[in-house]
């Protein structure tokens, strides 16, 4: 009898473990109870019947507004564009990444439709700004321009510009995501992060401070979305777009110290 007992404690010593801590999976916080969301990331976490630290995905359908037929227009596009705007975190995390593109690029003509023509409507009030109507009277196109066909030039040309723009920057920030995340998602995740990013862009029709503004929002959100979208941390998707912008703004410099240098040198006298 003795010796049972003590196989018994023998074995609930041995056989016992620990269970171990469940943890988020983008940002690696521990989760002492049971929740929806990450208390310090906010992204969603999967309940018992998917397990503790992966995404929670809605089996058959997406999971975001502007994706979701159920959800009628215009309300899933303010739906999604608040969401965006006030809680990134969330969005990113309930994002689906291996969707078709078609909705994200649409969402993304929107937008930046939507920035082109309030940028129209403060052009047409305020006028075209200095320094950018000096720029097109530079230019000798056989014609005169009026403030407002250049304002209506910009408004057709700003959304074509931006998609090229699109493709670019998915190459080149992807181009960064394989050099610094193995396992990685396809360029599509990287392409459908920056279309919904582009959601504070309106903001830049704001003066003075609103290209700023608009331009490091969208940088953070980028970051955001590429922490989701490659299962990566935050440190590596900052360095997927912040060095690729270092070094076009390093680019740039260089272009604007050899024109400064090629003019100092044809204005010496010989």
């Amino acid at each position: 009898m003795k010796s049972l007992n003590s196989s018994a404690s023998s074995c609930r010593f041995d056989c016992s473990t620990e269970p171990a801590v469940p943890v988020c999976a983008h940002c690696g916080f521990e989760l002492e109870v049971e929740a929806d969301n990450c208390p310090l990331c906010g992204a969603l976490v999967a309940g018992q019947a998917g397990g503790r630290g992966e995404r929670a995905e809605v089996p058959g359908g997406p999971i975001v507004s502007w994706e979701d037929p159920g959800v009628p227009f215009p309300a899933n596009l303010v739906r999604t564009w608040g969401e965006i705007l006030t809680a990134p975190s969330s969005f990113f995390s309930r994002l689906p990444f291996d969707k078709p593109l078609a909705r994200p690029i649409l969402f993304y003509i929107i937008v930046v439709i939507t920035a082109a023509f309030l940028s129209l409507l403060v052009t047409s009030t305020l006028g075209i700004p200095e320094g950018l109507e000096e720029a097109l009277g530079s230019y000798d196109i056989g014609m005169e321009m009026s403030t407002g066909a250049v304002a209506l030039l910009t408004f057709f040309i700003t959304p074509f510009v931006l998609l090229f723009a699109l493709l670019i920057n998915s190459l080149v920030i992807h181009l960064f995501v394989a050099m610094l995340v193995r396992e990685r998602r396809t360029m599509g995740a990287t392409t459908r992060v920056l279309c919904y990013a582009v959601a504070p862009y309106p903001i830049a029709v704001i003066p003075f401070a609103g290209p700023l503004v608009s331009s490091i929002w969208i940088t953070v959100l980028v970051i955001l979305g590429l922490r989701d979208a490659h299962r990566t941390t935050t440190g590596r998707a900052a360095a997927a777009v912040l060095i690729p912008l270092f070094l076009f703004m390093l680019l740039v410099l260089l272009y604007l110290i050899l024109v400064f240098a090629l003019l100092l040198s044809v204005g010496e006298p010989s």
